[in-house]
């Protein structure tokens, strides 16, 4: 139940956050989400799919899972535009910030985030 409540963006970031680049985040993204369908059973597809990476799916079974997996790629990237737009100042900030000093520590980035200063010599 855990693993099914998870959000998908965060579970995709998790598992792609070693890679770089528009495309190959898209790339990730669709394949995690097939991941999540076809391997974790983190849809109502996921019973009739589950199983190892050897595992074939076909027919109207391929079909729910494109769709589930369509479905979640576009759900994600709803909640991740949103998320972008409602905290719009807050990535200007950093964004800002890594301009002028290019490394932030978790600690800087809170405080630069809620709009605080930073006290750095650099």
């Amino acid at each position: 139940i855990f693993v099914h409540e998870m959000d998908f963006h965060l579970f995709a970031l998790f598992l792609v956050s070693w890679q770089a680049g528009a495309s190959s985040d898209l790339s990730a993204a669709t394949r995690v989400a097939r991941m999540m369908v076809e391997r974790f059973g983190m849809t109502d597809v996921a019973k009739w799919v589950i199983g190892d990476d050897d595992a074939e799916v076909a027919g109207t079974t391929r079909q729910a899972v494109d769709k589930n997996v369509d479905e979640l790629t576009k759900e994600s990237y709803k909640r991740a535009s949103s998320l972008l737009k409602s905290r719009r100042h807050e990535l200007e900030r950093v964004a800002q910030a890594l301009l002028k000093y290019e490394t932030l520590t978790a600690d800087e980035l809170r405080t630069v985030a809620q709009g605080r200063q930073l006290d750095r010599d650099d």
